[in-house]
């Protein structure tokens, strides 16, 4: 696998996913069922109105993608918000969020998450929005929490990653 060392992301455009997006084709993830997900499922879940994607394109290739949908998480889930004056904290969920396996550990996903943290402050604004949630497969769980997620473990279901938008530090770099 080679890697390229430096993106300029001044030049990565972010669009929603189209059938005809350039670089859908040759787009190879290190997972190989976000690779499927991305070409194929993706798609469907656009057209369900279930979640929308969006690839991050440099120099004609897609470096990234991030499948985002409404959520809400419930505030027993952590004592953190048992205090919360409704029962579920509304989010915006990250459902997939994938790199391509020659752009891995050069920043792609950091530059997805702030693009997913922007879109949950302006959500915010105008809807209500306080958490940017995930169910993280098991070997991401360190890069969120590293990031300052908090990580809920469930024992027979899907582990739970969040932040709380209106607490977040995390700013992308000007």
């Amino acid at each position: 696998m080679s890697q390229k060392k430096f993106i300029d992301f001044t030049k990565v455009n972010v669009e929603k996913l189209k059938r005809d997006t350039v670089g859908l084709n040759t787009f190879e993830s290190t997972k190989e069922h976000f690779t499927k997900y991305l070409k194929e499922d993706a798609f469907q879940d656009i057209e369900d109105m279930i979640g929308q994607t969006w690839v991050f394109l440099y120099e004609n290739q897609i470096i990234g993608f991030i499948t985002l949908a409404m959520a809400d998480m419930n505030r027993r889930e952590t004592e953190k918000y048992q205090s919360f004056p409704y029962g579920n904290i509304p989010a915006l969920l990250i459902g997939r969020l994938g790199t391509h396996k020659d752009y891995v550990k050069c920043n792609v996903g950091m530059e997805m998450l702030y693009f997913a943290l922007e879109e949950a402050k302006n959500l915010s604004k105008d809807y209500g929005c306080r958490l940017l949630m995930l169910n993280p497969e098991a070997d991401v769980i360190k890069w969120y929490t590293d990031r300052n997620f908090t990580h809920i473990p469930h024992n027979n279901d899907q582990d739970i990653c969040f932040i709380d938008i209106k607490l977040s530090n995390i700013t992308k770099p000007k």
